[in-house]
């Protein structure tokens, strides 16, 4: 572990310093593993944090402590991953190792020959996968896949590679997700428009490196998040929309979602599964009930700065295992056992970073 004394540098600094989760995990132990960045207004710099937090004694200990943006977080057992505004930063037990990514003279990712951008990061059992978008040439994006192999960023997926046509003059969309099946298949979706008929700005990718199909979909409109269910489904969250993709390629389109609304994150709990839906004011955890999605708990959304030229700022998260979920809003987290709703939050106290809340669901 570490010692936690950047963190104790920049809590004590004067002047507003912001705390954002980026995602948090239930563990085995009964802890949380949170990533959270700590973001130093006045100077622009910003220190990136994976802690373990108890919920039930408050308990905080600093499991690695990495300076800059960060974006996203995953974590896998002793492993976890970071999308940083500059690279791609991992831990192994108590080793970081960072795959660098050039920045533009504006200070953008500089990806695949141009100005990109990383959305996700997880893990299979061979390497390190990110999503993203990066150039092809002027004014055509791509979305992608690529693996993190000896610290360099090589690409297992490319949207304008995959032989399928678009609608658009311009390969246009994003990879904003990425999964791996219990097959080892990967699954990745996002905005970018292909096919003939593309009726909206969608793709669903499923497959093997050098082997994706594209999977149409009768709902929603770009992918926000993926989830595998328990039976072999597929569990999509996208903007306006969401359904489940079965494992016979039949869809079932899951009414709950309005205009304006987005699935950030898709878990299964409890033999049920459940749907993060983000809103301009607020996020709401919806459970699936026949085929809608019925809304359970609401909170205000918590605002978050956005620092920097075309680098995003972290969105709500949830995730899940068997005794509880964790829903991530800015520096607070909600809690649910099934029964009850509890809150934690993230504060500016070097001796206790970690407070309790009333209740923030409702």
């Amino acid at each position: 572990m570490f010692a936690m004394e950047k963190l104790k540098e920049f809590l004590s600094r004067s002047g507003a310093i912001e705390l954002c989760v980026l995602a948090a995990y239930p563990s085995r132990d009964e802890t949380l593993s949170v990533g959270f960045e700590a973001y130093d207004r006045a100077n622009k710099q910003a220190l990136t944090v994976i802690a373990r937090v108890d919920p039930a004694t408050l308990g905080f200990e600093v499991i690695a402590e990495i300076e800059g943006f960060s974006l996203a977080y995953a974590t896998d057992g002793d492993w976890h991953g970071i999308v940083q505004r500059d690279g791609i930063a991992e831990v192994h037990g108590t080793t970081v190792s960072r795959t660098p990514i050039k920045l533009d003279e504006e200070g953008v990712p500089y990806v695949g020959g141009g100005r990109g951008r990383l959305f996700s990061i997880t893990r299979d059992a061979r390497s390190t996968l990110v999503c993203g978008t990066k150039p092809v040439r002027n004014y055509v994006i791509d979305g992608f896949v690529g693996r993190v192999i000896d610290a360099k960023l090589e690409f297992v997926l490319e949207t304008s590679r995959t032989g399928i046509a678009t609608t658009l003059k311009q390969n246009e969309g994003d990879i904003d997700s990425v999964i791996v099946l219990q097959s080892g298949n990967l699954v990745a979706g996002g905005s970018a428009v292909l096919g003939e008929q593309a009726p909206y700005r969608q793709s669903l990718f499923r497959g093997r490196e050098g082997s994706f199909e594209l999977v149409p979909l009768d709902f929603g409109g770009e992918i926000c998040s993926l989830c595998e269910g328990r039976d072999g489904s597929l569990l999509v969250g996208c903007r306006k929309g969401a359904g489940v993709l079965d494992a016979d390629g039949s869809t079932t389109a899951l009414s709950g979602v309005d205009s304006g609304e987005y699935v950030r994150s898709v878990v299964e709990f409890g033999g049920d599964s459940y749907w993060l839906i983000e809103s301009f004011e607020s996020i709401t955890v919806a459970k699936r009930s026949a085929n809608r999605l019925a809304k359970l708990a609401r909170a205000k959304l918590q605002s978050v700065t956005y620092r920097q030229t075309d680098f995003q700022a972290p969105k709500c998260f949830m995730a899940g295992d068997d005794k509880r979920l964790v829903v991530s809003n800015r520096e607070r987290l909600h809690l649910f056992d099934g029964a009850r709703w509890t809150q934690l939050a993230l504060q500016r106290d070097a001796k206790k970073p970690v407070k309790r809340l009333p209740a923030g669901m409702k």
